[in-house]
C-alpha cells in the first residue's frame, strides 16, 4: 500500500519481491469497482429510457454505440503504454514513464486533435447520417471522442505500475459523472445534449484525476534521490536506458 497526497493506492514503485499480495488485492479493488460500475450503467440505461421520450433515448443509444465502436482503437494505446512502462519499472528505468509517454504522446495528441476537428467538420452529414433528432449532441461528443484518445496515456502508465486503486477510481469517476450529471441535466430539459455533455465533463474529471495523481511520473526526476521515481534499485541498472513501444501488442489488441 502507497499513500500519496491523501489517496490510498495499491500498486507498485520499485522491484517487488512478493507480487502476489499485491495482485490479489488490486484484483480485488479492480472488481469490486467493475461490479459498481456495472450497477450503474444499468441504472443509467433505466433513468435515461424514464427520463427521455423514445425518439430521444434513441439518439443517446446510437451515440453511445459510435463511442464504444470509436474508443476500440483507443485500448491498443493503453496497452502499449502499460507494457512499456512495465519493462522499464524491470530495468529499474528512474524516467522510464516519462520517457515513454515523451515519446508517444505527442503521436497521440495529434490523433486526437485530428478525431476531434474532423468530428466537428462531419457534424452536418452525421447528424443526418444519424437521423439525430438533436444534432446539438454532435458538438460536446466531437471532445469526448477527442478526449478518448488522450485517457489511455495516463490510464496506461497507471497500469504499468499495477496502480490498481487509481485505475479505479478514475473509472467509477467517469460513471458516477455520466449517471449523476446526464441525469440532473435531462432532468433539467438539455436532453441528449446534456447527457452528452455530462459525458464530457466527466471525462475531463477523470482525465484531470489522473494526471494530479501521476504528475509526480511527468516531471524531470531529482537526480539526487537514489530511489528515482520507481523506488530503491533492488536490481542493477543496465545500459539501455530506453524501453521500446513494441507495436505488436497495439495490433495484437486491436486485432482480438
Amino acid at each position: 500500500f502507497q499513500a500519496e497526497d491523501g489517496i490510498r493506492d495499491i500498486g507498485v514503485t520499485g522491484v517487488q519481491t512478493c507480487a502476489l499480495p499485491i495482485l490479489l488485492a488490486g484484483s480485488a479493488v479492480t472488481f469490486a469497482g467493475s461490479m459498481v460500475a456495472n450497477a450503474l450503467g444499468v441504472a443509467y440505461t433505466i433513468g435515461m429510457a424514464r427520463l427521455l421520450a423514445p425518439p430521444a433515448y434513441a439518439d443517446l443509444v446510437t451515440l453511445l454505440s459510435l463511442l464504444g465502436v470509436a474508443s476500440l482503437p483507443a485500448s491498443t494505446i493503453q496497452t502499449v503504454v502499460a507494457r512499456a512502462t512495465a519493462l522499464a519499472i524491470g530495468r529499474n528505468e528512474p524516467d522510464g514513464g516519462r520517457q515513454v509517454l515523451t515519446r508517444i504522446g505527442s503521436g497521440v495528441a495529434v490523433a486526437a486533435a485530428i478525431a476531434f476537428l474532423c468530428t466537428l467538420a462531419a457534424v452536418p452529414w452525421l447528424g443526418g447520417f444519424l437521423q439525430l433528432g438533436e444534432v446539438a449532441s454532435l458538438w460536446p461528443f466531437a471532445a469526448v471522442l477527442g478526449l478518448g484518445l488522450l485517457h489511455p496515456l495516463l490510464r496506461g502508465l497507471a497500469q504499468g505500475q499495477a496502480r490498481y486503486a487509481l485505475l479505479t477510481a478514475v473509472g467509477l469517476l467517469d460513471s458516477v459523472g455520466k449517471v449523476a450529471g446526464g441525469t440532473f441535466l435531462v432532468w433539467a430539459g438539455l436532453g441528449v445534449t446534456g447527457a452528452v455533455s455530462a459525458l464530457l465533463g466527466a471525462s475531463i474529471a477523470s482525465l484531470g484525476t489522473a494526471f494530479h495523481y501521476l504528475r509526480a511520473q511527468l516531471r524531470v526526476p531529482d537526480r539526487s534521490d537514489p530511489g528515482g521515481l520507481t523506488g530503491d534499485h533492488t536490481i542493477p541498472a543496465t545500459g539501455t536506458t530506453t524501453s521500446s513501444l513494441d507495436w505488436r501488442d497495439a495490433l495484437g489488441t486491436l486485432g482480438g
